[in-house]
């Protein structure tokens, strides 16, 4: 609940989607410079028990509210409260809004896979926390290498179509994560559905922000950072229960079969989302 508050609260100053795009292009790498550390000792801490890592979660956590509350000061000069438009009524008539909000919670239960069932499956095949830290701080060192350029290189491209496909390299190479045992393996994998979550990353944002009317565009990326949110709670328990139940198999074939669906339909939203970003440029409503 927390996260979801927080993500709405921190995507409202930036909710025009030219500063949403220049968001996404720095908040991530600020974010993932700390990753690979605090991956690596973080599985080395866990050997000696789990007790101190939620303490000194807990406690980074205190201290960095403090800082916010006492050194960080409001930017946003005050304006005189006008009459909103509710945000309910107009969310359930957005179909292609309500499609996204769809799609992302299902590609975020996919993605969470990655922190909920990848480190039980390599403990099952023998690697303790200290590897799958390491392997997740590959994830952070990508990021902050590769996102700058993916920026780059991305820009100008179709959102839908560097969508569809992050989706799909993510659920491959989730699903992968069935295949392989050894430590190469587990590297590899993390490569590939690194570079399709740098690809979200940097489309995520403007494409919700390029979808929302000026007046609540606020309150529609609140609406789409709870995907997160949404997704964080169902990925632990859809994925773990699939993997007790059904085995590790059939959870790698879930994730590549949904990883194609999430694809298709991104690809199916492509019309009606280039269509909105267009009525939007055009001052329509």
């Amino acid at each position: 609940m927390c996260m979801a508050i927080l993500g709405s609260l921190t995507w409202r100053p930036t909710a025009h989607p030219f500063r949403t795009r220049q968001r996404s292009a720095s908040d991530h790498p600020a974010c993932d410079w700390t990753c690979p550390t605090w991956s690596v000792t973080a599985g080395v801490l866990a050997q000696h028990g789990y007790g101190l890592l939620f303490w000194i979660n807990a406690t980074a956590s205190i201290i960095a509210a403090l800082i916010v509350w006492r050194r960080i000061p409001e930017t946003r000069p005050p304006t005189p409260k006008q009459p909103r438009r509710a945000l309910l009524p107009v969310l359930l008539r957005d179909r292609p809004m309500i499609a996204m909000v769809l799609l992302y919670v299902a590609y975020f239960t996919l993605f969470l896979q990655t922190f909920a069932t990848l480190p039980l499956v390599m403990t099952a095949d023998g690697h303790g926390p200290a590897t799958y830290g390491a392997v997740l701080a590959l994830n952070g060192i990508l990021i902050v290498v590769g996102q700058p350029l993916a920026v780059r290189l991305l820009a100008g491209r179709d959102p839908s179509a560097v969508l569809a496909v992050s989706m799909l390299m993510v659920g491959a190479s989730v699903g992968l994560t069935a295949l392989v045992e050894n430590g190469a393996g587990y590297a590899g994998s993390v490569l590939v559905w690194t570079l399709g979550q740098i690809g979200i990353a940097v489309m995520f944002g403007a494409t919700f922000a390029d979808l929302a009317p000026a007046d609540l565009r606020g309150r529609y990326m609140g609406v789409a950072s709870a995907t997160w949110s949404v997704g964080a709670v169902l990925g632990p328990l859809v994925g773990t229960v699939l993997l007790d139940h059904a085995g590790r198999e059939a959870l790698g074939a879930a994730c590549a079969i949904i990883g194609v669906a999430l694809f298709a339909g991104q690809q199916a939203l492509g019309p009606a989302l280039r269509h909105r970003t267009a009525a939007q440029a055009d001052g329509q409503p």
